[in-house]
């Protein structure tokens, strides 16, 4: 209990520093068109879009999900992966960085452009300049490791949420970046934020990481499988990956390896010890095999305040300057049927299960990934359909995800489509902690729909659905306004 307690505390500690980081930052610079422009302030990325023409046409979609046509639904998730990995003229760290470092730069994918959360959900006034990674631990897991069982597997990546200009403007245009637009519309007892989405353009994306070290070898464990087969593992029913018994040796340098060199690594065993292991015999994958950032002084700076578990091979107290963030998942939605989005996830893996045809024009190193496309909540068999990755959500459990015969509360058995149809504002439980605010709120598998009971829990009127996003509560129920006067707790209770 002690030990629950105090990871609760940490943890609360945590998102307070992440929070009071991003929004104390200096007035955005201007942004420019050409990422070798430097303005009055830092340098700062530029924008590019996804091509608009891998949107699939109106009420193609539907027609798949009609038919449970998963060859063509595949196809589509590819085609997105494809525009989204596209690498673009731009460089990180930016170049004014690079520069002051000494950091080789590398080429940003497409989606490494877009706006990040503490972009989005600040006033306009008051973002970040657009040259830093903040990355921080997943805001599910750290809520689930808190709560359910803390001594238990630690966090192993990191990750951050990226958003589409279309959907910067969305933010905008309704000023989600202030909790009092979600409380006001509690007040007049509205079912759903507005649906205003520029349609087939709003886009986002949670790419996920972890950190290995530029100059030292390391094994580095991925998803037996295939697909979403759970094998490989000490803890089948939360096979996060500290508990993965298969591995890779991710070699960074040019050198050479003898055959036969032993290289040490830890895993846990479902009671969360942790044990040595010596490997003789490894696959070795080089810088290759992975797309990767370089991390600059204010990244790690992001990871340290943010992210209280170790992250990978490297802790994040011996990171230093110019360490690599390899990308090993990836969740994806998009707008483009009706009023749901499209969802499908991918990750890391030596020898992926789906490989993307040439239509997609998937380029190394994102050939790399596996991808589990989510659609639909049941399928043609009339059963509840899992789409879950596999760095995400093992990680998340009961009590955050609701007990159900099927999930059996567990993240490895969930669906991205009912979790994310859960969303609502507030959290069922109400509760302005990060640490403790998802209890109660996943529902992990079968068919959600907008009447569902769960939209009831906790308040005498309607929940305010969020369309799909967590983000937006995850972001704003633990905050109190600048001037003291808006909060969750003062919503709650006007009188004190």
């Amino acid at each position: 209990m002690k030990k629950t307690a105090t990871m609760l505390l940490l943890i609360a500690f945590a998102y307070s520093l992440i929070w009071s980081k991003c929004s104390s930052h200096d007035a955005q610079t201007q942004q420019t068109n050409d990422s070798t422009k430097v303005g009055t302030g830092p340098q700062e990325l530029a924008y590019v879009p996804i091509d608009s023409s891998l949107f699939a046409k109106p009420g193609e979609i539907q027609g798949w999900v009609n038919k449970f046509d998963d060859a063509s639904i595949e196809a589509h998730a590819w085609n997105l992966w494809g525009g989204l990995t596209a690498l673009t003229e731009q460089k990180y760290p930016v170049k004014d960085t690079a520069d002051k470092y000494h950091i080789p730069q590398v080429s940003m994918a497409v989606f490494n452009t877009w706006w990040d959360e503490y972009e989005v959900f600040n006033p306009p006034a008051t973002r970040a300049a657009r040259t830093t990674l903040r990355f921080h631990g997943p805001r599910q897991a750290a809520s689930a490791a808190g709560k359910a069982s803390a001594d238990v597997h630690s966090g192993e990546v990191m990750s951050f949420n990226k958003y589409s200009k279309e959907f910067l403007d969305y933010v905008d245009a309704h000023q989600f970046y202030y909790l009092k637009s979600l409380t006001d519309l509690k007040k007049n007892q509205v079912k759903a934020i507005p649906t205003d989405f520029e349609a087939k353009k709003s886009m986002m994306l949670k790419p996920t990481f972890i950190v290995a070290s530029p100059d030292k070898p390391v094994l580095i464990p991925y998803w037996k499988g295939p697909s979403m087969t759970v094998a490989g593992t000490t803890d089948p029913d939360r096979p996060v990956s500290t508990t993965w018994t298969q591995w890779v040796l991710f070699n960074p340098t040019n050198q050479n390896i003898a055959p036969g060199t032993p290289f040490t690594t830890q895993y846990s065993r479902k009671d969360g010890s942790l044990h040595d292991t010596t490997l003789t015999q490894y696959e070795v994958v080089g810088r290759d095999y992975f797309y990767y950032l370089p991390l600059a002084p204010a990244d790690i700076s992001y990871i340290k305040a943010g992210n209280i578990f170790t992250i990978g091979g490297v802790s994040p107290d011996s990171m230093k300057t110019g360490d690599l963030a390899l990308l090993i998942g990836c969740h994806v939605t998009s707008i483009e049927f009706f009023q749901n989005w499209t969802w499908q996830t991918y990750w890391w893996s030596p020898h992926p299960s789906k490989t993307p045809p040439a239509s997609a024009n998937v380029k190394p190193p994102f050939t790399h990934y596996d991808m589990m496309p989510c659609y639909y909540m049941i399928d043609k068999n009339k059963q509840p359909f899992i789409s879950q990755n596999p760095y995400l959500e093992p990680s998340i459990i009961a009590p955050i995800v609701l007990y159900d015969k099927f999930s059996r509360g567990l993240g490895v058995r969930s669906n991205c489509m009912s979790c994310h149809h859960s969303a609502a504002f507030p959290t069922a439980n109400m509760d302005p902690s990060p640490a403790s605010m998802l209890i109660g709120s996943y529902i992990g598998a079968g068919d959600v729909q907008p009447d569902n009971n769960i939209f009831r829990q906790g308040t005498p009127n309607q929940r305010v659905q969020t369309n799909f996003m967590w983000s937006i509560i995850l972001l704003k129920q633990a905050v109190t306004s600048p001037d003291g006067k808006d909060s969750l707790g003062i919503y709650l209770n006007p009188n004190k």
